[in-house]
């Protein structure tokens, strides 16, 4: 996968074919298929390896946190770590992908938000500053978890690397206490 990886960084992914990769291992082309049934399975995994970075690398970091925001802080880190390395040159540069490629590679993505939030969400339940009482049947860990994964990948592809706006919309929603929760909300916007 390493070497597919570099080929695809280096010259795009349609310029990744199982001759080059194995000659790049130094092993012989049935050697590589036997690994790889097909060139799509061996770009679903070099896909699947961007999103295992970009998430799954920091996941460490996320359970050791001791608040929910050091938690997404590393997270946040570790994302725009792997999109810098990835994003302009791979992403999205996926089309000439055969459609098994792509789907393998959005199933790969699905694993990786769906790990990465149920760690990012137990840190979120830990975190003794959270006032309980900000939850509704509309608006919960998971949804909330949810809706910071698919801003932070929206930033990142916005070369937009600075969790700022997040963390202000953390700060605003879950930390702060006082007379909103008692159900004084306010005119104010």
């Amino acid at each position: 996968r390493d070497a597919a990886e570099h080929i695809a960084l280096s010259q795009g992914p349609s310029a990744v074919t199982m001759r080059r990769v194995a000659e790049a291992c130094g092993v012989a082309v049935g050697t590589l298929y036997r690994h790889y049934p097909s060139k799509d399975e061996l770009l679903a995994d070099v896909i699947g390896g961007f999103w295992y970075e970009a998430f799954h690398g920091g996941i460490d970091a996320v359970r050791n946190a001791s608040s929910f925001e050091e938690a997404f802080r590393s997270f946040f880190l570790c994302a725009s770590q792997a999109f810098r390395r990835f994003e302009r040159v791979f992403l999205y540069r996926t089309d000439p992908l055969e459609k098994q490629a792509r789907l393998a590679g959005k199933r790969r993505e699905e694993q990786a938000f769906r790990h990465v939030g149920e760690g990012l969400t137990a840190a979120l339940r830990r975190d003794p500053r959270i006032d309980a009482r900000c939850w509704t049947d509309a608006f919960g860990p998971e949804r909330f978890v949810a809706l910071l994964l698919e801003e932070t990948v929206r930033q990142l592809r916005r070369g937009d690397e600075s969790p700022d706006f997040l963390l202000t919309l953390m700060e605003r929603t879950i930390y702060e206490k006082g007379d909103f929760y008692a159900g004084d909300h306010g005119n104010g916007v």
